[in-house]
């Protein structure tokens, strides 16, 4: 971050370079904490691994997704079966291990025994970037005219990315809000003294 005067004037690239725009929208996930940590740590969010499985049956086994507690088996149009997911707070560790592949395998065979002959096709990890204080960061930063926030969704990111975007759309173009965001503002030791 270049910023004089409380704006930032440019965003200097990992592989070198530069990038200078009129305004700025953070949202980089489970390391928005690390990027806005410049500005004091105005936002707390870790990242929760959440591996999944992805299985190949021998013909559809499931018409609909099923879901118990964070759990879920969600089948595919192509065949494939995913099984998720878990939540382990491991910091940005982000391999699949042994222990939980075979947690969500047995998870899946439970709940539908003809999963016991599926092929494992694949297991891949992800990070979910989880606020702190349970609600994600939406608005502006504190002390920065000219940045906004939106990270923090947790488990919830894919299906209120949509949402988000139009809240975004309308800070950053200063227009008339769809919903009030209070409840997500980004409050910093300095923003309510």
């Amino acid at each position: 971050w270049h910023v004089e005067r409380g704006r930032i004037r440019s965003v200097e690239l990992a592989g070198g370079g530069r990038i200078a725009a009129e305004r700025y929208v953070l949202a980089a996930g489970a390391w928005a904490s690390q990027l806005a940590s410049a500005f004091g740590e105005p936002i707390r969010i870790r990242p929760i691994r959440g591996q999944i499985v992805l299985l190949r049956t021998d013909g559809a086994v499931l018409n609909r997704i099923i879901q118990v507690g964070r759990r879920y088996l969600v089948p595919r149009p192509d065949g494939l079966v995913l099984v998720g997911s878990t939540e382990e707070d491991v910091g940005f560790a982000k391999q699949t291990t042994a222990a939980a592949v075979r947690e969500l395998i047995d998870f899946a065979i439970r709940l539908v025994p003809r999963l016991r002959d599926a092929e494992v096709v694949r297991t891949w990890a992800g990070l979910r970037p989880a606020a702190e204080r349970g609600l994600p960061y939406l608005g502006p930063m504190p002390g920065i005219d000219n940045l906004f926030v939106a990270a923090g969704h947790f488990r919830s990111g894919l299906q209120n990315s949509p949402g988000t975007a139009v809240l975004v759309r309308e800070m950053v173009l200063e227009q008339p809000l769809s919903l009030a965001c209070d409840a997500f503002a980004v409050v910093t030791d300095r923003s309510h003294v």
